[in-house]
């Protein structure tokens, strides 16, 4: 049944579909305990049941019973149409057909010799299904994946309008910036020469020489601050005051 065109493709609105053959008939309680709207199924019989009873089905293994949620899981094909073949009226007229107690032990139900020729019936009738409605089911994979390539088409075009790409026709490479112009740090500016004398004169900074130089005394010589009496001018005695230091040692 897998390898039948169609079967294995996810179908968008099981989910739907399945929701609204669960709400008819014997189809609204439990097959198993009789709880009222089960939201559980398995496909290997085409049945209904309630979350206690699918994890029994659960424990058996998929060989026996392959459990699926009616409202979590995505149903493929095949799967789809195992619901809509099955129901569970169908398999309870089959059970009591076959004296098995519908209120019984799960694990004693389904390892039945009953519940394994239910399923090989089941199975037949699933196939017939598929090879009837091939060519219905193969047109709409076809319809519904090129739905889904112009979907993503539109949302690819929609995002680049979004984006103002959408007239752009070819993309421009940005120029380069222009490199920085090379400073030579090694020659000071006359600003950063003023600046790095603070505290002297301006004749001293024009001088270029460092305090004390030879240099630097020789430029301020004939200036203002040359006719400053020095310190040792201080110190050494005036010659009337040598003449009048000899006479009184005299």
């Amino acid at each position: 049944i897998k390898g039948m065109p169609g079967a294995m493709t996810m179908v968008e609105d099981a989910k739907a579909v399945i929701t609204k053959f669960r709400m008819t008939g014997a189809n609204r309680t439990c097959f198993d305990c009789n709880q009222k709207n089960p939201t559980w199924c398995s496909t290997t019989h085409g049945i209904f049941m309630c979350l206690d009873c699918s994890g029994i089905h659960r424990s058996l293994g998929v060989h026996l019973t392959y459990v699926r949620s009616c409202e979590m899981d995505k149903f493929r094909r095949h799967e789809l149409v195992a619901m809509l073949q099955g129901g569970n009226q169908k398999a309870r007229d089959f059970f009591v057909k076959n004296k098995v107690p519908i209120d019984g032990k799960i694990p004693e139900k389904y390892n039945s010799r009953a519940a394994a020729a239910y399923k090989n019936e089941h199975m037949r009738a699933i196939e017939e299904d598929m090879r009837k409605n091939a060519k219905k089911y193969a047109s709409s994979d076809k319809a519904g994946d090129a739905g889904k390539n112009d979907s993503s088409k539109s949302a690819a075009k929609a995002e680049d309008d979004e984006w103002g790409w959408a007239g752009t026709s070819k993309l421009t490479t940005p120029k380069p910036a222009p490199s920085p112009s090379v400073v030579d740090t090694h020659t000071p500016s006359k600003s950063a020469a003023k600046s790095s004398t603070p505290g002297y004169s301006s004749a001293l900074a024009r001088s270029g020489s460092p305090p004390g130089s030879s240099a630097a005394k020789g430029k301020l010589g004939g200036s203002k601050l040359g006719k400053a009496m020095s310190k040792d001018a201080w110190d050494s005695p005036k010659p009337d005051e040598e003449e009048e230091q000899i006479h009184v040692r005299s």
